[in-house]
């Protein structure tokens, strides 16, 4: 009771897997993941087109193993591929409908691409084996390396539609998705913006 005396208490109200959506000028909304989303925590997510319908899909992995013994581990969730639909919503697909299983301590999740050109997601899993999955073809679809100072592009879409893709360096866990992205389908010119605020533009090709 002494130690506890002067310390600040704290409550946390809100502990769903989310998505948050810049609505502009400061306003953000809310909406959380399914319920079967819900199970336990998530810890890698990458996102991408992965049905390449022009709208950015969800892939995420989870679990965590490291909670005290009272509690027991949280190991419900064996990994998720959800599908947008392009309102900030999501159709959650198990790993029973899409094959993308990962039952281990998942911690990390990156997107590589091979010398192929097939994308990767690879998931690094808690004192167990890496894993790697491939995602449907993409060789008709364009890729864009950024240079090393490209922060984002906003690519102009054939419905007049516009989508913004950023660049990372670094995301959780230690990890690092590539930086070379492939553009939506249909793309004819895309404007880049650097670190420093400049911007270029680009056409495709063909």
């Amino acid at each position: 009771p002494e130690e506890l005396k002067d310390s600040k208490t704290l409550t946390a109200g809100f502990l769903k897997s989310t998505a948050i959506i810049n609505e502009g000028n400061g306003k953000f909304t809310f909406k959380p993941f399914s319920n079967i989303t819900q199970i336990a925590p998530v810890n890698g997510i990458v996102l991408t087109d992965v049905n390449q319908d022009n709208i950015i899909d969800a892939c995420l992995v989870g679990n965590d193993y490291g909670n005290e013994p009272t509690y027991g581990q949280y190991d419900a969730f064996t990994g998720q591929i959800l599908l947008g639909k392009g309102d900030g919503t999501f159709d959650a697909k198990t790993s029973v409908q899409t094959g993308f299983q990962t039952t281990g301590d998942a911690k990390s999740l990156v997107r590589l691409t091979n010398a192929k050109g097939k994308e990767l997601l690879v998931v690094g899993q808690n004192k167990d084996s890496v894993l790697v999955f491939g995602l449907p073809e993409t060789s008709a679809r364009t890729t864009f390396e950024p240079q090393k100072f490209d922060q984002s592009i906003v690519v102009s879409l054939p419905d007049g539609k516009k989508q913004k893709i950023e660049f990372y360096y670094g995301s959780g866990y230690l990890s690092q998705s590539s930086r070379r992205i492939y553009l939506p389908k249909g793309t004819e010119n895309f404007e880049i913006k650097n670190f420093q605020g400049k911007s270029r533009s680009e056409k495709i090709r063909q």
